[in-house]
């Protein structure tokens, strides 16, 4: 594992026991950092906001003496709890395929218990939340209306627009089993075009295989196309969780045969060599993920994925901002707009191409500029042109910011999009 400045013994501890394989100095270093004086509340919120307290208790469960009995009990409780909605999850993830197989809808799982049993081995060793279904944008209203007739229910106010409309806006469509409170996502892209269009309209998950869940065969994607799914969707969320870092780590682990050259071609065909190798970086980096050489050096070739890796391994274990409604308002707070913005900036460097980063800029400038339901319930009193408010708005964002803020956030734009 590569050290980090800014890590404490229990960020190490959480990595080591994120890590795949135990290694002698794995096995030295944990009873070390355990008798260092380990922050266990600190331990337990970050092993939990980073969805691995199946892997935490799994790895310290081989060191229960030097565990406080209080946290070992959590551990244990919290990890037993998660397996056992993870078979709820299994359970219900076989009857919906059934059901969608049945009236000739095809279906593909995509992480859930079925990336739990391909990756992991053991339903209970990955923290997962609902179900994922990967549908062609064709079948997806027959999905719904399928599911609904065995009384799962939309969830929350849908749709509010035409079916077509719907899919060209949005990435899936939510249901939610009343009964046992499973929610359904049926995916007809990896990601909204608002986050990426150009990924939004491929077609990715065509080549696919089973995986064996609860004794039976579920499709699932190809490793070539999984590793690029879980590149895109740890994106999706600036890779703030160590949870998406260590599926990309056993995804690679799991298929040693992968077919690397595949999984280039499609991310080198979307102008999205970034988008896959620096999950790549960060695996290798943290948690000694083996890439070949090939792949290694290509890695190692991209300065702005370099760059990348530090700032999010640096951001990885920061305590979570959770602004008041008012701080969703840039306006209205300096470390909100400085928070949004920087995490922002890890979806432009990733793109290949400067042009696409200047796009992707320039929409980000746009938002941060736009006016929010208090600036324009505000507007409506100064009985003058609407456009003026965009001339009017970044004096105002200079006043409320500081004038470093801003000269600070415009070369860190400037430098997004070059790098």
């Amino acid at each position: 594992m590569k050290t980090h400045p800014h890590f404490r013994p229990e960020h190490e501890l959480l990595i080591l026991c994120a890590e795949a394989v135990s290694s002698n100095t794995s096995n030295h270093r944990i009873p070390e950092l355990l008798a260092s004086g380990i922050s266990w509340s600190n331990l337990l919120l970050l092993a939990d906001r980073n969805e691995i307290l199946p892997l935490v208790y799994s790895r310290l469960s081989s060191f229960t003496e030097q565990i406080p009995s209080g946290a070992l009990a959590i551990l244990k409780k919290r990890s037993a709890s998660i397996a056992s909605w993870n078979l709820a999850l299994a359970s219900e993830l076989l009857t919906v395929s059934t059901h969608l197989k049945r009236n000739g809808v095809r279906a593909t799982a995509f992480k859930g218990p079925a990336l739990a049993m391909a990756l992991y081995g053991h339903l209970g060793l990955r923290h997962c939340r609902d179900l994922d279904l990967l549908i062609d944008a064709g079948q997806v209203w027959d999905a719904v209306r399928i599911l609904e007739a065995e009384a799962y229910l939309l969830a929350g106010q849908f749709p509010l627009r035409p079916e077509r409309e719907w899919l060209k806006v949005y990435k899936d469509v939510a249901l939610r089993n009343p009964a046992t409170g499973v929610h359904v996502e049926l995916h007809w892209a990896v990601c909204e075009p608002a986050f990426d269009a150009r990924v939004h309209a491929a077609d990715l998950w065509q080549q696919t295989e089973t995986v064996t869940v609860l004794g039976a065969p579920v499709s699932f994607p190809s490793p070539s196309t999984l590793l690029f799914l879980l590149a895109i969707h740890g994106m999706r969320h600036y890779w703030n969780s160590l949870k998406w870092i260590t599926d990309i780590d056993r995804c690679v682990r799991a298929y040693p045969a992968l077919d690397w050259q595949s999984a280039t071609e499609v991310a080198d065909s979307l102008a999205r060599r970034r988008t896959l190798l620096l999950p790549l970086k960060l695996c290798q980096d943290l948690l000694r993920t083996p890439l070949p050489a090939g792949i290694s050096s290509r890695v190692e070739g991209e300065a702005g994925v370099c760059w990348l890796v530090d700032q999010i391994s640096d951001d990885l274990f920061k305590k979570s901002q959770r602004f008041s409604i008012s701080d969703a308002f840039l306006l209205q707070s300096r470390s909100a707009a400085e928070s949004d913005i920087s995490r922002k900036l890890v979806r432009a460097r990733a793109k290949d191409s400067i042009d696409d980063r200047l796009r992707y800029v320039l929409l980000l400038i746009r938002q941060f500029l736009q006016p929010d339901a208090i600036d324009t319930q505000s507007t409506r009193t100064w009985r003058k042109p609407n456009w003026l408010f965009w001339i009017v708005q970044p004096l105002r964002l200079m006043r409320a910011h500081g004038v470093r803020f801003f000269l600070r956030t415009s070369k860190e734009l400037f430098n997004a999009v070059i790098r």
